[in-house]
């Protein structure tokens, strides 16, 4: 989590400002250049401050918590900054084993 984070100018509230500030900083805390699989999930207005929470996802599934949140005040500035986002390994996410592999896999190790 990081806290009074700083953008060079205040940023337009809501999705469009935190993909700005996400666009400019999130390489810092692991995330794509492009924010590829980052996705709005859902964006809060109070009376202080505006938040906006992104999922990342994979495939068109969601990645179980990976999440990002950006928090910004109602002048535009980015107060905070949550982020479990788990960038995977290089390589593609689609299985190379087959499904009889697999199973020999696990039947052998649930000594069936």
């Amino acid at each position: 989590m990081l806290r009074e984070c700083e953008s060079s100018q205040p940023l337009v509230l809501g999705e469009a400002g935190a993909r700005q500030f996400l666009l400019s900083y999130g390489w810092e805390i692991g995330l794509p250049l492009d924010l590829a699989g980052v996705v709005l999930a859902e964006e809060q207005a109070g009376l202080a401050s505006v938040r906006t929470r992104f999922e990342h996802v994979m495939l068109g599934l969601p990645v179980y918590g990976s999440q990002i949140t950006v928090n910004q005040s109602l002048d535009g500035n980015v107060v905070g900054l949550y982020s479990n986002y788990r960038a995977f390994a290089p390589g593609s996410p689609v299985p190379t084993v087959t499904q009889a592999s697999a199973e020999a896999v696990a039947w052998a190790a649930a000594r069936v």
